[in-house]
């Protein structure tokens, strides 16, 4: 696991909520020990989180704001690609934490988006909820084209190992406020990767270069290229996603 792998994990980890034995975080913590740069970067993104935990706390959001998150909560699906239902509706964002966004942004860039975070915390999920819908082949113009007018990120790339599947379909989602992308290619011997793009700032030493990690049985890429965050998912071997890209 390389220093950046272990930040994206330490990002997600919160101390005395996660449990340092679960196989997600045990690795990254482990690398504590070892890497100096990597122990002072996680103890002041843990003293940060720390003081804004404490401002949540004594912050009290809008009492309508959960009903508004929950109605705006939804997975656009075009009639074109997918005859039957998907995936399942995003869970609703939690009042607290778009309160703790908000703190976070006016205070200094946050070490790791948030959206992502909650992405990959729901790729696993996201790529296991719905039934490999049979898509477009062939030309994506109109698959851009639709995901452009649905808002979803349309200028994205697609991987070298992806550019002759069967198939392709193609929904949009919102998280934590933003417009996320979801491909689901159709390859030989029943394989069915998934491509979740989003727009988000560069990540220093980032910049398309990929890292790898697995979160509940799922292979994972995730790499930054010219303004879009890329998650190549998949479960099982990570080797199958390597030779994807």
């Amino acid at each position: 696991m390389t220093r950046d792998e272990a930040k994206l994990l330490l990002g997600l980890y919160r101390p005395g909520q996660d449990d340092p034995e679960d196989p997600m975080f045990s690795g990254a913590l482990a690398m504590l020990a070892t890497d100096g740069e990597l122990a002072v970067w996680f103890e002041r993104e843990s003293a940060w989180n720390r003081e804004m935990r404490d401002a949540v706390q004594a912050a009290a959001p809008p009492s309508r704001l959960r009903n508004s998150l929950l109605a705006e909560s939804k997975v656009i699906r075009p009639p074109v690609f997918a005859a039957t239902p998907w995936l399942a509706p995003v869970l609703a964002i939690a009042a607290v934490l778009v309160v703790l966004i908000s703190l976070a942004l006016l205070i200094k860039p946050p070490a790791s988006d948030p959206v992502l975070a909650a992405l990959t915390l729901k790729i696993p999920a996201l790529t296991d909820a719905h039934d490999h819908a049979k898509g477009t082949a062939g030309d994506l113009a109109p698959l851009r084209s639709w995901l452009e007018e649905h808002g979803g990120p349309s200028g994205f790339v697609i991987p070298r190992g992806l550019q002759d599947a069967a198939s392709v379909a193609c929904e949009v989602t919102k998280i934590e406020g933003r417009k996320v992308t979801i491909l689901c290619f159709d390859l030989a011997g029943n394989r069915h990767p998934h491509l979740y793009v989003v727009e988000s700032p560069a990540r220093p030493g980032s910049d398309g270069q990929p890292a790898f990690f697995q979160i509940d049985g799922v292979s994972v890429a995730s790499w930054h290229q010219d303004g879009l965050t890329y998650f190549l998912a998949e479960r099982g071997s990570p080797d199958a996603v390597r030779h994807l890209l």
